[in-house]
């Protein structure tokens, strides 16, 4: 009778954390919530192996994800049309961060290049801590009922964070792999104009065949623009960059 007990006891507790209907019902939830920031608490210890690494695999995961995202320097790529002496009309680009500051493009492709790839060994250990889920819903009658329950609703939180981290995480890769390909093409599309020559923080380019100024944008004197200088240029790493370039994102 006990055996029968255990045996029925466990089951309703595994399909009731992993029904997929149940689990449907909760992006239908988090659907509804989307405007409500995701929240992770630090579960107490449940003195169960399976259920404890895996709610510590994901308060390592949310952890790394916040400290990813503390070091995140967003930039914006500013283009100004500029005339040389020559008459012609070139593109000035810059690297501008949230200050309206002028950056070094290649101190950026540095810290991007590691940023992404950081990013995408995270994203792949998401993907082994979210098959720790199943051995510890697996664990959960191991637990008694009371606190099955309260672990079950933290591993479920676990499976929340893998999801809003796996976002976020995947978002600042995608943004900072196409911000480094864009500053990449800038930089090996650079001219100089007369004695006036391209630096580390503006970048002169010749504007595309068939390209016009748009209307409504002014011109600037090429003579009179600041073009920054080459104090914090740094050296490109050739191989990170190709590492870079074969990052898979899925």
């Amino acid at each position: 009778m006990k055996r029968f007990f255990y045996t029925a006891f466990a089951a309703a507790i595994i399909t009731a954390f992993l029904c997929p209907a149940d689990l449907a019902a909760q992006r239908n939830r988090r659907s509804r919530n989307e405007s409500e920031p995701f929240q992770w608490v630090t579960p107490p210890p449940s003195g169960n192996e399976s259920v404890d690494l895996y709610l510590k695999s994901c308060d390592d995961t949310w952890n790394q994800t916040l400290e990813m995202t503390k070091t995140l320097t967003m930039y914006h790529i500013d283009t100004t049309y500029v005339k040389g002496d020559d008459g012609i009309t070139y593109k000035a680009f810059s690297l501008v961060d949230q200050n309206g500051e002028k950056r070094s493009t290649s101190r950026a492709i540095l810290q991007n290049v590691d940023l992404v790839l950081v990013g995408t060994n995270l994203l792949l250990s998401m993907t082994a801590v979210g098959l720790g889920m199943t051995a510890a819903t697996l664990a959960l009658p191991e637990l008694g009922l009371a606190k099955a329950f309260e672990y079950g609703k933290y591993i479920k939180q676990g499976a929340q964070l893998l999801n809003v981290c796996g976002q976020e995480v995947g978002r600042i890769v995608k943004e900072k792999k196409a911000e480094t390909a864009a500053i990449k093409s800038i930089k090996q599309n650079a001219v100089d104009v007369g004695d006036i020559k391209s630096t580390d923080k503006v970048i002169l380019n010749r504007l595309d065949d068939g390209e016009d100024v748009p209307e409504g944008v002014d011109i600037a004197l090429l003579d009179s623009f600041d073009m920054g200088d080459n104090s914090e240029e740094v050296e490109l790493d050739e191989k990170a960059l190709e590492e870079l370039e074969k990052a898979e994102l899925d």
